[in-house]
């Protein structure tokens, strides 16, 4: 699925719930994530931008773009992630059954935050009866939950452009 060579499109349906509360709600708005629904039309278009990756997600009308590439230096064995003023270091561990993915830093405006305050991820990636499945919670301590999504892709192959 990220074997980007130009840009490549895959659809199909997504989920989304958010957080129960007004602070989780405040901030995946603030995010840009997108409204909770069921059976979401879902589009994710992957493009090459200089050595990262841009995915654009769009869930129903909502769209949510976040940029990939791999580390530098000693951090080279990673992935970089970053949306809005957020920034992830990810390590993946990878299977015969799929990815996971593990936070290993995060930044916000640049600047490093406790190990303490960051947010939790449960993030999974798989192949299932030809699609693209993925589950993606993110939350915060104290705060819970601020959004999962979760769906399945197939790539659209006439979309792909070389």
């Amino acid at each position: 699925m990220h074997d980007v060579r130009g840009i490549v499109s895959a659809s199909g349906v997504a989920s989304v719930s958010r957080a129960s509360n007004f602070v989780g709600q405040l901030l995946a708005s603030l995010l840009g994530m997108p409204p909770a629904g069921q059976d979401y039309p879902a589009i994710v278009t992957f493009s090459n931008r200089g050595d990262a990756e841009v995915l654009t997600r769009r869930y129903g009308d909502n769209r949510l773009e976040t940029v990939q590439k791999q580390g530098v230096g000693k951090e080279s064995v990673y992935l970089v992630e970053k949306f809005g003023p957020v920034g992830l270091l990810l390590k993946l561990h990878g299977n015969e059954t799929g990815i996971r993915f593990e936070i290993v830093r995060v930044r916000v405006f640049g600047i490093p935050l406790a190990r303490c305050i960051w947010p939790t991820l449960d993030a999974h990636e798989w192949v299932e009866e030809d699609w693209y499945r993925f589950s993606v919670e993110i939350g915060l301590p104290v705060v819970g939950r601020i959004v999962r999504y979760e769906g399945r892709l197939q790539i659209d192959e006439e979309a792909a452009i070389s």
